[in-house]
């Protein structure tokens, strides 16, 4: 099966990639207030953020969206959750 591939990056009402990375950058904001600036910063938010914005913004879609995050999980690598 060919991938699925993009030759712009816009949402679906047509904004720039660039503008839904000022909105993404916005609701991490929102999140750090609700769960504390100490919680944030010891947890996976920045990791999670990054993530998104590459299996949104790259030509070609993932067939599996999580596939790319597994390697990050404790459990995975032998860790303890």
């Amino acid at each position: 099966m060919k991938p699925i591939q993009r030759t712009s990056v816009n949402s679906l009402d047509g904004v720039p990639a660039g503008v839904d990375r000022a909105l993404l950058s916005e609701e991490m904001e929102k999140i750090k207030s609700l769960v504390g600036e100490k919680r944030f910063a010891a947890g996976k938010y920045g990791l999670a953020k990054q993530l998104f914005d590459q299996l949104v913004t790259e030509k070609n879609f993932s067939e599996f969206l999580t596939l790319k995050a597994y390697e990050y999980l404790d459990w995975v690598t032998g860790g303890e959750l």
